[in-house]
């Protein structure tokens, strides 16, 4: 039966209305906190990042594919520098000029993909079969930058870029005029109108090559610290989860707090009611109440004994308006002698005060006044700070 007489804490609507007046403050820092604890989920605390890699890819036109109306095959064209050596003239250059222009050096690697090619097969007039190459598609190159923002990224491909066509274009022209140049030499040896048709096309596209690449498309992607945009919807949330998690923090104050916040607290004994200073009918009626406990338990007199503190000063309204019964306002229980408890009248009222006295005071108070040999015959709250 050890369990089922144990005390087990009571939990009363004024208690929690008292709660939430003492600790209000707690919903707007938990609601606070709800959301902050969405935006740093859902971004970081810096504006920028801490770096930024930009991918942009360029398509280059084939200016060889023309020289087919002469006969001559486009991949005999061979650019010179070949493009590993452009790749280096390219970063020895344009790494510079980025430094310069830019006061930083910024690295940009170029990648070129090779185009697609497709075989294609043709019946001859004779038994067998011809076989036709054919490139699908022209090559593209990649500049891939890493640097502190994106826009810098785009300044450094863009001077790359510009380098990129100048070596193009003189490598491609140099490839013709190579090619034009050993037609010339079979021609010199083999004299024919189709090989002097070549060479002068082959010259004539030289002069007309550009070097051009065109842009296809470029991608951003930031590392690091950034800050991204949160939904309203998240930030509704957080606070929703604040709200809650305040909730239940002010009901467990409300469950777990001793303080007497109201008569309804007081352990299970007479209570006279609670004494408001400021109203004169509640004075009147506490006063009703101790002398009609006097008349019950045949005393003349009763001690007022306070439970935590000294004797409130709302008790000398009490004792001026209660005629016909002594009452006597005693010390703190843990400051009366051995002497002024055994010498107490028989009849003790234990005083608490609202909001500060603690549960256990009115206990341990009515516990060592009736070890005492006093008897006990109800408690009084004192709203002396309402």
């Amino acid at each position: 039966m050890g369990a089922l007489n144990r005390d087990i804490p009571q939990f009363d609507v004024h208690s929690m209305f008292a709660a939430l007046r003492r600790t209000w403050w707690v919903f707007p820092v938990c609601i606070v906190l709800g959301i902050g604890a969405m935006f740093i989920n859902e971004s970081d605390l810096q504006s920028t990042p801490a770096y930024a890699t930009v991918v942009t890819m360029y398509e280059a036109r084939d200016e060889t594919l023309a020289l087919g109306v002469y006969g001559i095959n486009p991949t005999a064209v061979a650019e010179y520098p070949s493009f590993q050596t452009q790749i280096r003239l390219i970063t020895e250059k344009a790494s510079g000029a980025v430094e310069n222009a830019l006061g930083e050096s910024i690295p940009v690697i170029i990648s070129k993909t090779s185009p697609r090619v497709s075989l294609i097969n043709a019946p001859l007039e004779e038994d067998g079969q011809q076989f036709t190459v054919l490139s699908i598609g022209a090559s593209n190159y990649e500049f891939r930058c890493d640097a502190a923002t994106a826009e810098l990224c785009n300044e450094a491909i863009d001077i790359y870029v510009g380098e990129t066509v100048a070596q193009r274009k003189a490598s491609i022209a140099e490839g013709m005029t190579r090619l034009a140049d050993q037609v010339a030499k079979v021609d010199a040896a083999a004299p024919s109108a189709t090989l002097q048709t070549q060479r002068a096309a082959l010259l004539s596209a030289a002069e007309g090559v550009t070097g051009d690449i065109t842009l296809i498309g470029s991608k951003v992607e930031n590392y690091g610290p950034t800050m991204s945009t949160v939904d309203r919807s998240t930030y509704v949330f957080g606070a929703v989860a604040g709200l809650v998690v305040a909730l239940l923090i002010v009901l467990q104050l409300a469950i777990v707090d001793r303080k007497v916040r109201s008569a309804s607290r007081l352990p299970h004994m007479a209570t006279l009611g609670e004494l408001i200073a400021a109203s004169q009918p509640s004075v009147r009626h506490i006063a009703a109440a101790l002398v009609a406990q006097a008349k019950t338990h045949g005393v003349g007199s009763m001690l007022l004994v306070p439970a935590s503190g000294a004797a409130p000063q709302e008790l000398k309204q009490l004792v001026s308006a209660v005629s016909g019964v002594r009452i006597v306002v005693g010390k703190n229980i843990d400051e009366m002698s051995v002497d002024e408890l055994s010498a107490s009248p028989s009849a003790c009222v234990v005083i608490a005060t609202k909001n500060e006295t603690d549960m256990q005071d009115v206990e341990r108070t009515q516990q060592v006044l009736r070890r005492a040999g006093n008897n006990v015959v109800g408690v009084m709250l004192i709203a002396a700070h309402d």
